[in-house]
């Protein structure tokens, strides 16, 4: 969501209630929610701010934050750039409008950094595989897929796939281990030979 101005933290609050899971049941395994305020989407070198960023839903941990500063900054860029190409507007003007096109350099640092996070965080995480995935054919291949598709185009050029298996069965609830080295691997070596594609 994407405002002309700053939302009141009383506002806020009362809309992350409303939509927060289970008071507004999520039919997904979670959603994230996140009110940027328009310049600061609006420019391409102006760094995304938010006034909201909601995670909530049946299979995600809930974590609600309202302080930018307190918060891993790679996320929003890549956010930005795959709304920019993918979004649906349900009022206003068209994403395109309202996305700025971010510096393909600035895309791949913060896909650095999130590959980074996730070898940290969550080095054996389904979410770490399927990001790693959707990293890696965005620098191959300049576009922006959903994770499930870009784990799918994965499958076939891995020599072991067996990771990238088990991620897509964990978004059905299996719980199987989901080793995510090669695949951070594939996309770091992607990343660093990309700069052609994307200039």
């Amino acid at each position: 969501m994407v405002t002309t101005g700053r939302a009141s933290p009383a506002l806020l609050r009362r809309v992350a209630e409303r939509i927060a899971h289970p008071a507004l049941p999520c039919p997904a395994r979670g959603l994230e929610f996140v009110v940027y305020r328009r310049r600061s989407v609006g420019e391409s070198d102006a760094p995304p701010v938010y006034d909201l960023d909601l995670n909530t839903g049946p299979a995600m941990a809930p974590r609600m934050s309202m302080d930018p500063a307190g918060e891993p900054g790679h996320w929003y860029p890549i956010d930005i750039a795959i709304g920019r190409a993918h979004a649906v507007a349900l009022t206003g003007p068209p994403p395109q409008e309202v996305f700025a096109a971010r510096p393909a350099a600035l895309v791949r640092g913060a896909l650095e950094v999130s590959l980074a996070w996730h070898e940290a965080h969550e080095r054996d995480g389904a979410n770490a595989v399927l990001n790693a995935c959707r990293a890696w054919r965005w620098a191959k291949e300049g576009v922006w897929s959903a994770k499930t598709a870009a784990a799918q185009w994965s499958l076939e050029r891995l020599d072991d796939p067996a990771p990238v298996h088990a991620a897509l069965a964990a978004r059905h609830g299996e719980r199987r281990p989901a080793p995510a080295a090669e695949t951070i691997r594939r996309a770091r070596a992607a990343l660093a030979g990309s700069s052609a594609l994307h200039s």
